[in-house]
């Protein structure tokens, strides 16, 4: 029989395979046994919890049974049991772990370059302790995968076109009927106004009725259709350097602080008092390499009286080392403890060949002129450790208050004060990737320069606060960014053979990161956009082709007749009045957000998670040997399709009346509380859900795989196209029919010319109706797999073709930008999201990946702001 229900407290220790959860149960004699936890004898959510992240269950409070002194199920404190004896179904890690908790034991486990395998299976990210409380969403972009193609297949592979000057007799030519119905709201903005807070209208004709342009739907129809042939790129520019990420806090201490020396060829160590390990980095236990300076506390030793001491000018300055302490969470209780030890500048002066007098101990009236330093939040404080002072010579590095609670800037030395500093050879590399870096800044604070803004809007204005000196002096192309004799800045070094190279300049201590390849150099050859005729692929043949590298074009063999609007000036719903409505924010396309954009392996696979922290994954995205997630898509937002979604009587912080799929629902196109801020974009008019439009396809000279694609692709019954404006937002959602067909081969109409227009006497194949097209619609469906590399295949289990259903029909979430559980609403600032996502301490390790998109549960958790 088990015992009675006894409590405890979960701890978690560090063991050679790895972390090791266990609780304490008391014993007959009094005492405390440690018993280990194991996925099997956890509740369903510790479990999931387990599997995440052994670190995540420290701390926890939780009720447990023992039977003859075993452990038999613990869950958490003040819920029940909730789950079968075994492991999780559902979890993508094998249940099987090592006695000692850890990650590191067999078990299994299907790897794959050393992480879960989450490609062959539907992955449902485990609902981690750190979840909202609506749990899952899903994000309004996606990809389809683009993986590498058999450029040389003989149907669907890369060729020259037939071109326009005849019929071929074995091809296809002749009209396409088609009707496009509105599901959701359609955007066609007009330019706008130029006012920060822009306003657009929609577009219509000189009759007053709505204009869709017929680039809009042949662009949309492009896409998909470069998308289900396995097609080249049809677009693929500005990638050609490699993007940028944001270092961990952590990694500030392992770089040495430098100067590009006058020769320009060489780097200063300027190391401070700290001896440089074997492997590059400061030497454990020393204190940091730079010295800090009093500059935005109440001394502001860079300022006396008129004068300024600018950056990167030369002087001397009085240290101290002080100790930093930061507050810590133990056993339910605060606690301060030492952090880190650093130098402190006391007084400065002019720079000159020799130190300054010598100067006795500080006096006790300068400490106080010192007081403890507190940062903003209280969490940690730094005081002396001894009276003891010392005179170097260096150089002054003044970056501004560009965060908030700022109060030092750095003086960057060495032990010789410049007499003699040690010194590494720049190489070509170093200088290029320099620039590449500072574009990258720049590029990433471009709108906020361009506005006049004088710092990040992550920061509040009118408090001294400002861009950094990096990101003010930086110019938007890299070569354009040079690396001067004189620049200070920081270096991450490699030892080798008893000296070092650079691995990397930073301009700041943390700083941003380049990823070690550019987006264009992973993806696959066979993929990219075609330079020459010879190269092009389906849709470029179908939709047209220019070259994106020189000189080259090709017209195509499809084009698109004028739309007609059938429902006229009835379509048009005004919005708003002169200043209309306000729509939510729409988020820029961050390539450089890895854990979404991109892929494990060339086939598209997402990053996976290492659960035992070993690895920085986001890093290792853009690296050799990985690939891209591929096409960017909007799936079908199906919260979108209730007509009270679209209520504009509402303002954008209430939710709908009615529930979707039991989940709280929010109008996520409408700005909350109608704000209209700089960010926010107006409309005056939207085009009405049902509206019809029609137009016709002209093609000419399609092979069977060609055409039957575009037929397939018209003739969907049950999913939609995303065309206009807003998309992110759930607008633009259509439906598209075929409304009649009249295709014949080159044959057939050779016949039909030849019979003078008496078209009963002419013969050949046509098709007039979708039963009729069944035959080239197989042959397309028969022809995929192979372009794909998966001959034998069935269609429907293609993973491309999974994603693009996916993608017309939408999921059975709720869509919006990621937010966390303070940010129920829609509110524009889905980085925080991104910011709990990286956290990675010793209570959660999140990491979660865009799901791919041909799994059917690609549900994303809200993160609790910790």
């Amino acid at each position: 029989m088990a015992e009675e229900t006894r409590t405890a407290t979960i701890q978690v220790r560090q063991v050679k395979s790895g972390p090791q959860a266990f609780i304490e149960i008391p014993t007959k004699k009094g005492g405390a046994q440690e018993q280990v936890l194991t996925e099997g004898k956890l509740s369903k959510r510790l479990a999931e919890a387990f599997l995440q992240s052994i670190k995540v269950l420290e701390g926890i409070a939780v009720e447990f049974e023992v039977q003859n002194g075993l452990l038999q199920r613990v869950w958490e404190a003040g819920k029940a049991w909730d789950r079968e004896t075994g492991p999780v179904a559902s979890s993508p890690k094998s249940s099987s772990h090592p006695q000692s908790g850890g990650h590191g034991g067999s078990g299994g486990q299907k790897k794959s370059g050393g992480s879960p395998h989450y490609g062959q299976q539907s992955y449902q990210p485990p609902p981690s302790l750190h979840t909202g409380p609506n749990h899952f969403f899903e994000n309004p972009y996606n990809f389809i995968p683009a993986p590498p193609r058999e450029r040389g297949h003989t149907i669907l592979g890369d060729s020259e076109p037939c071109g326009h000057h005849r019929y071929h007799p074995g091809l296809w030519s002749g009209r396409i009927g088609v009707t496009l119905t509105t599901c959701t709201p359609l955007l066609i903005p007009d330019l706008g106004t130029q006012e920060e807070h822009k306003i657009f209208g929609l577009r219509v004709d000189e009759q007053g009725v709505p204009y869709l342009p017929l680039t809009s739907f042949k662009g949309v129809l492009r896409s998909a259709y470069e998308a289900v042939t396995g097609s080249r790129m049809g677009i693929f520019a500005e990638h050609a350097e490699p993007l940028a990420l944001r270092h961990p806090a952590q990694s500030g201490a392992a770089v040495i602080p430098v100067r590009v020396a006058d020769d320009g060829e060489h780097l200063e160590l300027l190391n401070g008092t700290t001896p440089i390990g074997p492997n590059g980095t400061p030497a454990a236990g020393q204190p940091q390499c730079a010295a800090w300076v009093p500059c935005y506390s109440t001394t502001n030793l860079l300022k006396k009286g008129a004068n300024q001491v600018r950056h990167g000018r030369r002087i001397w300055a009085r240290i101290q080392q002080w100790e930093h302490y930061r507050k810590r969470r133990r056993n339910n209780q605060d606690e301060w403890s030492g952090d880190f030890h650093f130098w402190r500048a006391l007084e400065i002066a002019p720079d000159s060949p020799q130190a300054p007098a010598d100067s006795p101990n500080v006096a006790p009236e300068i400490l106080r002129d010192l007081p403890p330093l507190h940062n903003f939040h209280r969490r940690t404080f730094s005081t002396p450790l001894t009276l003891q002072t010392r005179w170097v010579r260096g150089w002054i590095v003044k970056n501004g208050k560009n965060i908030t609670g700022k109060h030092d800037e750095r003086l960057f030395f060495d032990s010789t004060n410049g007499a003699s500093p040690q010194t590494i050879a720049l190489d070509t590399k170093d200088k290029s990737v320099w620039g590449t870096l500072l574009a990258s800044y720049r590029e990433a604070n471009d709108r906020e320069i361009r506005q006049g803004r004088d710092c990040p809007t992550a920061l509040p204005q009118g408090q001294n606060y400002e861009f950094s000196r990096h990101i003010r002096d930086a110019r938007p192309k890299a070569r354009d960014n040079r690396l001067e004799p004189g620049t200070l800045c920081y270096a991450a070094l490699v030892g080798v053979g008893g000296s070092y190279r650079v691995s990397a300049l930073y301009p700041v201590m943390i700083s941003r990161d380049l990823y070690s390849t550019a987006p264009q150099d992973l993806l696959a050859e066979n993929t990219a956009p075609p330079c020459r005729l010879t190269e092009l692929s389906p849709a470029d043949r179908v939709f047209g082709w220019v070259n994106q590298d020189g000189h080259g074009s090709y017209k195509g063999q499809l084009r698109v007749s004028t739309i007609t609007c059938l429902d006229g000036k009835a379509a048009i719903e005004p919005l708003g009045g002169q200043d209309g409505q306000p729509l939510a924010i729409l988020g820029q396309p961050k390539p450089a957000q890895a854990r979404f954009y991109a892929a494990r392996t060339p086939a598209g696979e997402p990053l996976t998670r290492d659960p035992q922290h070993k690895r920085d994954e986001k890093k290792e995205g853009y690296a050799p040997g990985t690939g891209l997630r591929g096409r960017k898509v909007y799936p079908h937002q199906r919260q979108a399709e209730s007509a009270d979604y679209w209520n504009i009587a509402t303002e954008g912080a209430d939710p709908l009346p009615a529930p979707f799929n039991n989940r709280t629902v929010y109008r996520e196109w409408q700005a909350n509380g109608n704000e209209a801020a700089d960010q926010h974009r107006s409309i005056t008019a939207w085009v009405k859900p049902g509206t019809r439009f029609r137009l016709d396809l002209d093609v000419v000279n399609l092979s069977d795989q060609e055409l039957g694609a575009l037929l397939w692709l018209l003739s969907l019954k049950d999913g939609y196209f995303r065309l206009g404006g807003g998309k992110p937002l759930g607008f633009g959602s259509a439906r598209v029919e075929i409304a009649g067909l009249d295709l014949a081969t080159g044959k057939a109409l050779s016949a039909e010319y030849r019979a003078f227009g008496q078209t009963e006497s002419a013969t050949g194949p046509r098709i007039r109706t979708l039963e009729e097209a069944a035959t080239v619609i197989d042959a397309y469906q028969k022809a995929l797999p192979g372009v794909l590399g998966e001959p034998g295949k069935q269609f429907a289990n293609l993973s491309v073709i999974k994603a693009f259903l996916n993608a017309t029909k939408g999921g059975a979430l709720p869509v919006h930008y990621p937010r966390t559980d303070q940010q129920s609403r829609p509110s524009g600032e889905s980085y925080k999201w991104f910011v709990q996502n990286e956290k990675s301490d010793s209570k959660r390790h999140e990491r979660f990946s865009l799901p791919a998109l041909q799994d059917t549960n690609r549900g994303l958790p809200e993160l609790k702001e910790t």
